[in-house]
């Protein structure tokens, strides 16, 4: 996804810090980090147009750009092919722009993904394993939104009451989170934060970019993580919206200065691309690399692992330009996208985090 605006909005994206620095507010954690390096094993090597990669219980799904199905699925174990989910087009039973973010239920008998199905504003609990059976969405629960409060990024199932997410390019009001009540219909918009200078001189697009972050959900549903992409910080929210800690990194400052070509906001710099929880650990795609360099200049990618009382735990160095990760923590593999190289693989982390406990 990710100027860095996922492809929906394709990324802005991240030079790379060889230290693993963190701020000085939180030099303890760096110095219990273990900076390990984990090389990539190329994998579905007939796959092209690979876009982002989940792993979800025992299910591998693969967002294909392009593609007439949005997911092809794979066996976590084995990698062999499974099917294909979310027809792409305007139909009953198709998908307008599914964006998943996650969040998944697995029960007895099935695996369930939410998926936020952006530009026909709706939020469905998808059964895969009854969707792979009869080659069409189950759908066992939906949530309509408003198109008015602009819910097309991140979205995330709290309760039955509540559905929180991130505010898609044309949100007139701005805030970090926004807090969905589907049954009462609607919405408490969090502030934006941290402050920036001349704020009020700043058009709705550039505000989009300048705090775009992906948000997750703890799998107990009782934290919800921000990891920014042109602030190098994180934020622990729980889920009333209330920042429980704060993981900051370099100091940002955002001047305002554009290029006169193309009026775009120059001197940016994208920290945060992509997350993942665990129960136990926040694992996040980090770059460091100049807004302007993006997909221009490769560079390795590192994947930084937090605990959730912020303390940095891992610095996992990659050799690749990974644009999308997931973890797979009950095998002890990490999957990958290197979207601009046309690669999807994957890194063996086993024992890694066995030794930490």
């Amino acid at each position: 996804m990710k100027n860095r605006l996922h492809l929906i909005i394709i990324v802005v994206t991240f030079f790379f810090l060889s230290n693993c620095q963190t701020d000085q507010n939180n030099k303890s954690q760096q110095n219990n980090t273990r900076i390990i390096n984990i090389k990539g094993e190329s994998i579905l090597k007939k796959e092209y147009g690979a876009m982002s990669i989940a792993v979800v219980d025992t299910l591998i799904l693969v967002y294909i750009k392009g593609s007439k199905d949005f997911y092809h699925i794979y066996n976590a174990n084995t990698l062999n092919y499974i099917g294909r989910l979310g027809k792409r087009g305007n139909g009953p039973s198709e998908w307008s722009a599914p964006h998943y973010s996650g969040q998944y239920i697995k029960t007895d008998s099935a695996i369930l993904i939410w998926i936020n199905d952006v530009f026909k504003y709706r939020f469905m609990l998808v059964n895969v394993t009854k969707s792979l059976k009869q080659n069409i969405p189950v759908v066992e629960k939906e949530y309509r939104h408003s198109p008015n409060f602009y819910l097309t990024q991140d979205l995330l199932y709290v309760n039955d009451f509540k559905l929180v997410g991130t505010l898609g390019m044309d949100a007139i009001e701005k805030g970090r989170l926004c807090l969905y009540n589907p049954i009462l219909n609607s919405v408490q918009i969090t502030n934006l934060f941290p402050k920036i200078s001349n704020q009020n001189n700043f058009n709705t697009y550039d505000l989009y970019q300048i705090y775009f972050d992906d948000i997750r959900l703890k799998p107990d549903r009782s934290l919800l993580v921000s990891a920014m992409n042109t602030f190098d910080r994180i934020d622990i929210f729980d889920t009333t919206g209330n920042v429980i800690k704060s993981i900051i990194g370099n100091e940002v400052k955002i001047d305002g200065i554009k290029n006169k070509k193309n009026s775009e906001l120059v001197g940016l710099t994208s920290y945060y691309e992509d997350i993942y929880l665990s129960d136990e650990y926040i694992y996040t795609l980090y770059y460091n690399q100049p807004v302007k360099d993006y997909g221009e200049i490769f560079i390795p990618t590192e994947i930084r692992v937090f605990d959730y009382t912020g303390n940095q735990l891992f610095c996992l160095k990659t050799e690749d330009y990974l644009m999308t990760f997931s973890v797979d923590e009950n095998n002890g593999w990490i999957y990958g996208v290197d979207y601009f190289n046309e690669k999807i693989l994957k890194y063996n982390i086993q024992g890694i985090f066995t030794d930490d406990k």
